[in-house]
């Protein structure tokens, strides 16, 4: 087969992740982030003011505004909430999106997150390739391509797809660094490592992992076979001679932090900041210390322009101590629960990923228990020095892990998708080894080959079985997108993705509606896009004129169905009609304990939806007859 067959596939690949994100992001509404996220962005670029959502560092935002500068958009910049609200972002969104051509400020913003996205790609191709070959260069981009979830936040304006991107770079660079610690390495990893810190704060947990990692580097690099004396005289020297060179990296990472928030900051007010810094952190523990340094920064000029970064990363403790509402296998709560994230992940990874890191895990376990009698520390140490990309990847695998499943954040699988590149390369060299293992003599290698065929062909159908359920995609194991909702929801399933595909199904309806149409098994008149919504009229046949909205998410119910939407919510006493709720608050009302005598959305556990508009929004119709039910 030629050699450039596996560039081919990787450019297929990725060709296919940039439409498919692209088609998708097309059809789908603001999501809940984004309605903060979006405006900030366009405020970074325009004004050079980042008084908006300062709990996430600007690099990305920036990035999304660029293309709004290419459109004709009123701001609020005269309103209370800009100028004298403090972090009026949500407000200011709403205002800034649904003022103006809401779908293509959100549809032209994810372009350029789309791209960020395709940068991992390149790298996850060249990276791989350069450890283990071509071929596995390009299977890797398959994986990354064709995951369900990684089309889903391939788009988005957040800063997850792109965190993944900037860890996974900047672990490249390291590994150059460590293997060679001259001044060109030095200098590229610090610059690299400095944009890292402008993605996303979660990146901050980098400087004690980066230390960690040199240091057991360092102690490898010292020859065991020496007495202890010149062991440790050899591990003095090698840990000057790193820890000087790691300090200018951390320096060096400065340079970046400092001269993007002094660009993006350079029209907003310093008291600006000590405002937020006041209202937003509290005065004791870890963000009342950040407060402090903040206060005495504010009044030195040049060391000024730290003082936004700080309040974000200050901001960031104080949201992981406060944790977060969600509904997880039939509970309601704002504690995190130690399973979350690893079932989160067994439900929504896709099954021949799982497959692999299971048996790779599971086989590698084996191998080290079976040969732990030829276990020495001089073997180790060479080990881990010769194979320190790969040992480097999994114990970050681990840490993250371990920092996840024991903090208080549940905010979905989106969380852990810094580790979801090494994830994708542990599956990787997973075949590797299952070929060297089982598949070494020629005779075998056709099997090999087909078993490879029908794996990389069940991962390329899932998304295009599954489209465009991306978001909502859960895998096999509970019955694929539909029934999602029932373990898990939030951004994991509902993200306010739909309530444009909600003014397509009315509309839909309200059209089939008024056709005469007969659909039985003898006989089909009706037109193709009103076959499934035929069981769905209530008799008589009317249109949809109005109805209650209970929706979770970041676009505006009224600004795509207009006078049809009737603002709704859970507590409300239930009223015969139409009713729009996005599974978000269906599911955490049906199983959260309400106070007696109030209520809650448990009355429609009964009730049968007449339609969903995507996967996240139920539709129902409800008569008196149901209500006295």
């Amino acid at each position: 087969m030629s050699s450039k067959a596996p560039f081919f596939i990787a450019i297929f690949s990725l060709i296919f992740l940039f439409v498919a994100s692209l088609s998708v992001s097309w059809k789908e509404s603001t999501t809940m982030d984004e309605q903060a996220h979006i405006p900030a962005s366009y405020s970074y670029v325009k004004y050079l003011d980042m008084r908006l959502n300062p709990e996430h560092p600007p690099l990305i935002k920036i990035f999304a505004g660029i293309p709004l500068l290419f459109l004709d958009v009123t701001f609020p910049l005269h309103s209370a909430d800009w100028e004298t609200g403090l972090n009026a972002q949500w407000t200011i969104g709403k205002a800034f999106l649904h003022g103006n051509n809401a779908h293509l400020i959100t549809f032209l913003s994810r372009i350029p997150i789309l791209l960020i996205a395709i940068l991992l790609g390149i790298f996850l191709f060249f990276w791989t390739k350069k450890l283990f070959g071509l071929w596995a260069g390009a299977g890797v981009v398959v994986l990354y391509s064709f995951n369900p979830t990684i089309l889903a936040h391939s788009h988005y304006v957040t800063t997850d797809i792109a965190i993944a991107t900037a860890i996974f770079i900047s672990f490249y660079f390291f590994i150059q660094f460590l293997r060679k610690p001259n001044a060109k390495n030095i200098f590229f990893f610090g610059i690299i490592f400095g944009i890292t810190q402008l993605v996303k704060f979660s990146a901050f947990i980098l400087y004690p992992f980066f230390t960690f990692i040199t240091i057991l580097y360092v102690i490898s690099l010292c020859n065991t076979s020496k007495t202890i004396l010149l062991f440790f005289q050899d591990l003095k020297k090698n840990i000057i001679y790193y820890g000087t060179r790691i300090f200018i990296v951390f320096l060096i990472s400065l340079l970046p932090i400092g001269l993007i928030y002094g660009i993006f900051t350079w029209n907003m007010p310093i008291e600006k900041i000590v405002d937020l810094t006041h209202t937003q952190l509290p005065d004791n523990g870890i963000p009342g210390f950040f407060k402090i340094i903040i206060f005495f920064l504010a009044d030195i000029p040049l060391l000024s322009i730290f003082c936004e970064y700080l309040l974000g990363l200050a901001m960031v403790f104080v949201r992981v101590t406060g944790g977060n509402t969600h509904y997880f296998l039939g509970i309601v709560s704002n504690s995190a629960n130690p399973a979350y994230f690893p079932v989160v992940y067994l439900l929504k990874e896709t099954l021949p990923i799982l497959g692999l890191l299971l048996f790779g895990t599971f086989s590698q376990l084996f191998i080290a228990i079976k040969n732990r009698s030829s276990f020495s520390l001089h073997s180790f140490l060479s080990y881990f020095r010769s194979n320190i990309e790969v040992i480097s990847m999994g114990l970050f695998v681990s840490f993250y892990s371990y920092l996840s499943i024991t903090g208080n954040l549940t905010i979905g699988l989106r969380h852990l998708f810094p580790i979801l590149p090494f994830l994708y390369i542990f599956a990787i060299a997973t075949l590797l080894f299952i070929q060297k293992t089982f598949f070494v003599q020629k005779r075998k290698s056709k099997y090999f080959l087909i078993f490879l065929t029908l794996l990389f062909s069940w991962v390329v159908l899932i998304p295009i079985i599954h489209y465009p359920s991306y978001l909502s995609y859960y895998n096999e194991l509970i019955g694929g997108p539909k029934n999602g909702y029932l373990y898990v929801t939030d951004s994991n399933y509902d993200w306010g993705q739909d309530l444009r595909n909600l003014k397509i199904w009315i509309d839909t309806y309200n059209i089939c509606s008024q056709m005469s149409c007969v659909q039985s098994s003898s006989m089909n008149t009706c037109p193709s896009k009103c076959k499934a919504l035929t069981s769905s009229f209530p008799t008589p046949k009317k249109e949809i004129e109005h109805l209650y909205v209970d929706y979770f998410g970041g676009s505006d119910p009224n600004y795509w169905l207009k006078e049809k939407a009737i603002p709704w919510h859970a507590n409300n006493a239930p009223k015969p009609g139409w009713y729009a709720i996005s599974t978000m608050f269906l599911i955490e009302s049906m199983y959260k304990i309400n106070p007696s005598g109030t209520f809650d959305y448990k009355w429609l556990k009964d009730i049968t939806p007449v339609g969903r508009a995507g996967d996240s929004i139920f539709i129902y119709y409800i008569e008196e007859k149901d209500l006295k039910k």
